[in-house]
């Protein structure tokens, strides 16, 4: 479901339910397309700035990226999660971004 202006909810098909994210996943069913933005999910940050999971639903183009403040994701730097699971963790803020893909990736075979 969708928030109309007023703050009530209107009834849409989804063919994949929609997840908490600051971004908004719209009609998938080919009637009244919607346009979609980019759903992002941030996995941990500190000062310098924040691992961030991007699904473009658009494009079916998934990667992690790390933001840095008064930026946003760049699909261009951004990595598979593959490739982001491999690399060696440099920092704690490394460790706590694995910890959290991990756990979001459990949470939604749950």
């Amino acid at each position: 479901m969708s928030k109309s202006a007023g703050g009530t909810a209107s009834r849409r098909q989804y063919l994949y339910p929609v997840m908490e994210t600051s971004g908004y996943f719209g009609n998938l069913t080919g009637e009244g397309v919607t346009a979609m933005s980019a759903l992002t999910r941030h996995l941990a940050a500190d000062s310098d700035g924040a691992w961030t999971v991007v699904f473009e639903p658009e494009e079916l183009h998934l990667y992690i990226d790390f933001v840095r403040p008064g930026t946003a994701a760049d699909p261009a730097s951004g990595m598979t999660i593959e490739d982001f699971l491999a690399r060696r963790p440099r920092s704690p803020t490394d460790t706590r971004a694995i910890v959290s893909l991990v756990a979001l990736v459990c949470r939604a075979f749950a």
